[in-house]
């Protein structure tokens, strides 16, 4: 019986995936590269999260203005330039006497936590690719953007890719290049935690989206 376990055991070994061989991060430099099944990511030396493109759809735009694509913001952006990896699916930049931000990456997903350890307050800040420009809150509503709202959590669409962002404030646009914005706000001695989670429009919602798009007003 115990040979029988023994060898049950090792055969199911074979088949079981580890909990996080969807998602490798690779160093570049001071930077991190993050490959998962259905997404890319870069995390610059400075911090920011630089890209995250779904399945070839980009969903961040830095270089605009002074984007950096998601960022820490307090009169400007804030350059977190100590960049430790805790475990192999996990970032943590930082820096002395600034917020810390902790990225950590899932098969189809971003949990973002901002630690605002300062005295001020403090933002995270998405600058999104002009593709994506129509919205959606948590309770159904479409709009096409530029629009401002104190939305929290939202769904963006681009194509047949979306977006579903959660723990923000607010969102706003445009801000440059016809690029929209979605804005955490974190005030001193808080934690925000933020989500990213990157799909495919669902069927039923490809009518309602192209509406919001030709500028109809798509109720609930």
């Amino acid at each position: 019986m115990t040979r029988y376990c023994l060898a049950l055991f090792c055969l199911l070994a074979l088949f079981v995936t580890p909990i996080h061989a969807a998602v490798e991060i690779k160093p570049a430099g001071d930077a991190r590269h993050i490959q998962s099944d259905s997404y890319t990511a870069d995390v610059a030396a400075d911090g920011a999260l630089t890209s995250i493109n779904y399945k070839g759809q980009e969903l961040l735009k830095p270089g605009v203005g002074i984007s950096r694509g998601a960022y820490c913001f307090s009169h400007g952006f804030v350059a977190l330039n100590k960049i430790e990896q805790p475990d192999g699916t996990t970032i943590v930049a930082k820096a002395d006497g600034k917020p810390s931000v902790t990225y950590a990456f899932e098969a189809n997903a971003i949990n973002i936590s901002v630690a605002n350890t300062t005295a001020a307050p403090v933002q995270f800040i998405f600058v999104l690719d002009p593709a994506f420009n129509v919205v959606g809150n948590d309770s159904g509503q479409l709009l096409k953007m530029p629009a401002k709202q104190q939305w929290g959590d939202t769904t963006w669409y681009a194509g047949d890719k979306q977006a579903h962002i959660t723990g923000a404030t607010a969102i706003w646009g445009p801000y440059m290049q016809n690029t929209n914005v979605v804005q955490a706000d974190i005030g001193p001695g808080q934690t925000r935690k933020i989500s990213v989670q990157l799909g495919d429009i669902a069927p039923a919602d490809v009518a309602r989206v192209k509406d919001a798009r030709d500028g109809k007003y798509v109720e609930p």
